[in-house]
């Protein structure tokens, strides 16, 4: 599918250039070696050495689509869900990919750890787990079965757990069996990965040649810059898998595993919800409540737009913070996991729910990911730190490109600078978390902990907010931009046409 899709995106930018190579283009530019402005006229015979604002967009596009479709590995959705779900699943990812790459990799990372750490466990098996195993355990590919009904998605704690008590026999699946579930291959990821390699080495050439690029390619640039760690993370995850692999259980008994409903990122909306104890629970539930003044005040269209945008943006806010919370809740429940009895008292059928059957979890929840310990997210947080600096940074890259006003230029500046400076504040975040462990108790402690409670809450409402302000805010400004582009823009390199590319 990813082959056939970069294919079409090539017949249908070759078509559309070989029609669009006969329009002249007048184009006026100041050469470094010329004492005055070079005017160039191009003839049908010279315009392959130009491109058009199509050329440039359409590289960008395709470019932008291997990295927030084509890179990211979604997990195993629930089974039987419609291809329409599906469809929207993938565009979510995509969306967030866009927006906010660096969470995306720090999804990927979690699992990359996670699916080593599997893989490196003795299961005292013949056949020896690689990274791809562990992918697989980890995005839902085991789903246990009691005969014919399904028992709940297998995650890393429970299959060593039934694996322990011998409920189950350890599956004899190979590598080559995952791989052959996935919807992609090598040629596949390696067309998406040359195509991205083909676009940063477009972009270092022509600034090596004093041409100019547009903003468009230099965001595509940060998008094609941060793609290579996800490529490097995912590499061995199986692609758009559908269909779970049955285990099946070796006692006729019914297992059931009633876990805290916070572990597992369920939330009642109130304290009298009714939840039979055999309910399904398949993903989290988001609440999002907004309490109605008993006398409303007219207000302007102005505050309401105001309101509307500031609510988006913390409902975005909050489902990233979920994102990131997710791994470390799995990674609670996972542990909880490993000391559960039978004896766990429950609630009244009629009362709000203590526990959940975890055996009827039929898949796991968004963005998860198994961390081995602490350090290591640490180490992860710190990396995906810097990556976002790193993203930033090359946006402000177009600290002096041409703009079609000044206040474009000074927007453009203000929020590249938002977004390589607002991880310096989660890195002071993360040190403060650290100190903490060293300060004891006391007044030191107290100054502290304050301090930290302080700059995690400015860091969670008002810098995350302002960081996908600014995003979209830029994502919006590399279009309108196109508008008005410096002449020299629209010079095209010859030889680095001829490399493999879409």
């Amino acid at each position: 599918m990813t082959i056939l899709v970069l294919l079409v995106l090539l017949l249908y930018r070759s078509s559309v250039t070989s029609v669009s190579a006969t329009s002249p283009v007048d184009l006026t530019f100041a050469r470094a070696d010329a004492a005055s402005p070079v005017t160039l006229t191009p003839t049908p015979h010279t315009s392959p050495d130009l491109r058009s604002i199509w050329n440039i967009t359409s590289s960008c596009l395709t470019t932008i689509f291997a990295c927030s479709w084509v890179s990211v590995h979604p997990d195993i959705p629930p089974m039987g869900q419609n291809w329409r779900r599906n469809a929207l699943r993938r565009l979510e990812y995509m969306v967030w990919t866009i927006l906010t790459p660096e969470m995306v990799i720090l999804w990927a990372a979690r699992q990359w750890f996670g699916a080593r750490d599997i893989a490196n466990t003795d299961y005292g098996s013949d056949i020896k787990w690689t990274r791809t195993h562990g992918h697989f355990l980890q995005m839902g590919g085991f789903m246990l079965y009691n005969g014919k009904e399904p028992r709940g998605v297998v995650c890393h704690a429970r299959f060593k757990y039934l694996l322990e008590t011998n409920r189950i026999a350890f599956p004899e699946v190979t590598e080559d069996e995952i791989l052959d579930r996935s919807k992609s291959d090598g040629l596949g990821k390696t067309l998406a990965a040359g195509q991205t390699a083909w676009f940063i080495l477009q972009c270092i050439v022509r600034k090596s040649q004093g041409l100019g690029i547009t903003e468009l390619e230099l965001a595509t640039l940060a998008f094609a810059a941060l793609n290579i760690f996800m490529y490097i993370f995912w590499w061995d995850k199986p692609f758009d898998v559908r269909i779970p692999i049955p285990v099946q259980l070796l006692e006729t008994q019914p297992q059931r595993v009633f876990l805290p409903y916070y572990l597992i990122g369920y939330e009642p909306a109130s304290s009298t919800l009714t939840l039979p104890l055999d309910a399904t629970i398949s993903h989290n539930i988001e609440i999002v409540s907004f309490q109605t003044p008993e006398k409303s005040t007219p207000a302007s269209s102005t505050n309401i737009a105001i309101q509307s945008v500031w609510r988006l943006l913390q409902v975005i806010s909050r489902r990233l913070h979920s994102l990131k919370e997710n791994a470390s809740q799995i990674q609670e429940f996972e542990e909880y996991y490993e000391h559960l009895h039978d004896d766990i008292p429950l609630a009244g059928e009629f009362e709000r729910p203590m526990y959940i059957d975890y055996t009827k979890l039929m898949k796991l929840p968004p963005y998860y990911a198994r961390m081995t310990n602490m350090k290591d997210e640490r180490l992860i947080n710190l990396f995906i730190a810097v990556i976002a600096m790193v993203f930033g940074g090359i946006h402000c890259g177009g600290w002096f490109f041409h703009f079609p006003s000044t206040a474009e230029l000074w927007i453009w500046r203000s929020c590249s600078l938002l977004i390589a400076g607002i991880p310096i504040c989660y890195i002071a975040v993360e040190a403060l978390w650290k100190t903490k462990e060293y300060t004891g108790y006391g007044l030191r402690y107290n100054i502290t902990q304050h301090l930290y409670n302080s700059l995690n809450f400015f860091f969670s409402y008002v810098c995350v907010p302002l960081y996908i302000l600014a995003r979209v805010v830029l994502v919006v400004e590399v279009f309108i931009a196109m508008r008005d582009m410096s002449p020299d823009v629209y010079v095209d390199i010859n030889w680095i046409t001829f490399l493999p590319h879409v």
